[in-house]
Order: C-alpha cells, then structure tokens, then sequence
C-alpha cells in the first residue's frame, strides 16, 4: 500500500476567496479556523522546493505542477455542481486565476462520489496546444494530444461553500504519475473542524 502524508489546511469560515498553492495560503485568513481542508500526497514525493518530485527508484521526476485548493467567494448552491457539464465545469467551479484555463479546457470525465457523508464532484479535465509543431505525440491526426491536464474535485459545504481542489500536470509528468495523482485529487476531504 502506498504511504501518504496528509497536507492540513484551516480557514476561517467566511464567504471570502480563500486560496492554497502547494500547501501555502496565499490568500485567506485561520482566524477562527473552523473548516478543515486536506489531501494526501504520496510519501515518496519530495518536500519544500522538491515538493512534486517522484524520488521512488528508477522515477526522479516532476510528478505534478501544481496542487491548486480553493473556496469560492460568495455563496453557491450545491444544485450547480450538478449542471457543471451543462453550464461549464470552470463556471460551476468558479476558478481561479492558476486554474484558468479550466474555462477553456476538454471534459474527459466527471462522477459525483461520496466520502464521509460529504458528496464530492470529480473532473477530469484537458487542454491541447493550438499547433502540435515537432512534438513526438503529433500523430498527423489533424489534432493536437493533450498537454496539460486537469484532475478537479468540488463540494459544497454547509449548504453553500463550494471548496475545490485542482491537480494540475503536464503530459510527461501525466504518463509518470496518473495513478498517484487521482490518488492526490480523490483525497480531498473538506469538514467543519471539531
């Protein structure tokens, strides 16, 4: 079985923009810090300026390049995370700057789950270039393969926050690590602090 470490976040539970990149909040407060938002990344990753590195025998690269958590300001209702497809998964999402391109990205898939009586929304999401240039994955299919891709989770928590997690990876670090990064996005687990 495959060993993890836990990273713990705690905000406040205000309807402000609360953001984390890689485990570092840059934007929000713990004042009060009464919800408690968390994944696992594998153990065998690296820490601190290696935090993504795939150090397991044989792999020494770069597993992902950025794990993205949020919470969208204002209110949301959880009926919007039902029609992300319909309405757009970057819209239902309400996502941040980092996560972009989200707006513009392919649905390769989506299912609703749930953990610990909390219902969760998992994407997964693609972007190609707009030219493939001299790119080995160039088949000359009149398409360009993925480059990035995008593994998402949402909920919404008491009944009107909507927090997210967004996994992002590039095609090699894809090809490395797929297993390991669902593993990181399917970990996501928001509650109210006791």
């Amino acid at each position: 079985e495959a060993k993890e470490r836990t990273v713990n976040i705690l905000w406040d539970d205000s309807d402000r923009l609360q953001l984390n990149v890689d485990g570092s909040n840059t934007r929000g407060t713990t004042d009060g810090s009464n919800i408690r938002v968390s994944y696992n990344l594998p153990e065998k990753w690296g820490t601190g300026e290696d935090m993504y590195l795939d150090r397991s025998e044989g792999a020494n690269l770069k597993a992902c390049n950025h794990v993205t958590v949020y919470q969208a300001p204002g209110k949301v209702s959880p009926d919007t995370l039902d029609k992300a497809t319909s309405i757009g998964v970057g819209e239902a999402l309400s996502t941040v700057d980092i996560l972009s391109a989200v707006n513009s990205a392919d649905l390769i898939s989506g299912r609703k789950t749930t953990r610990g009586g909390q219902v969760y929304y998992e994407f997964d999401m693609a972007t190609a270039p707009k030219t493939c240039g001299d790119s080995q994955a160039n088949l000359g299919l009149g398409f360009c393969p993925y480059d990035t891709v995008y593994l998402l989770s949402a909920t919404v928590l008491d009944g009107d926050r909507l927090f997210v997690i967004g996994v992002e990876s590039d095609y090699a670090e894809w090809k490395q690590a797929n297993a390991d990064l669902k593993r990181v996005r399917s970990s996501f687990d928001v509650s109210i602090a006791a």
